[in-house]
C-alpha cells in the first residue's frame, strides 16, 4: 500500500511536510514500523524493480484505492448538496 500511495503522490502531500511526519503518523496508527530510512529505501526499491506478479498486485491496489477515493468524494459531494 505504501508503494501505491507513493506512486499516486499521497505520501508527501499537504498533510506531511517531511518524511518524519509521515513516519510519526504511521507509528501512531500501526506501532513500530522500523526506521524511516529502511521504510523509504524499501518503498523506493520496490517501486523501481517489481516483478510481473508484483506489478499486477500494485495495479489492483492502486485501482482499489482510486475507487475508494472516488466513492468517498462522491459521498462527500452528495452530503454537501
Amino acid at each position: 500500500m505504501l508503494v501505491v500511495l507513493n506512486e499516486l503522490g499521497y505520501l508527501m502531500n499537504k498533510h506531511f511536510t517531511n518524511k518524519q511526519q509521515l513516519v510519526n503518523a504511521l507509528e501512531t496508527t500501526f506501532g513500530d514500523i522500523g526506521s524511516r530510512q529502511n521504510l523509504f529505501t524499501y518503498v523506493d526499491r520496490y517501486s523501481d524493480a517489481p516483478g510481473p506478479a508484483d506489478l499486477e498486485e500494485l495495479k489492483r491496489h492502486k485501482q482499489r484505492l482510486l475507487d475508494a477515493i472516488s466513492k468517498a468524494s462522491q459521498q462527500s459531494f452528495a452530503n454537501n448538496t
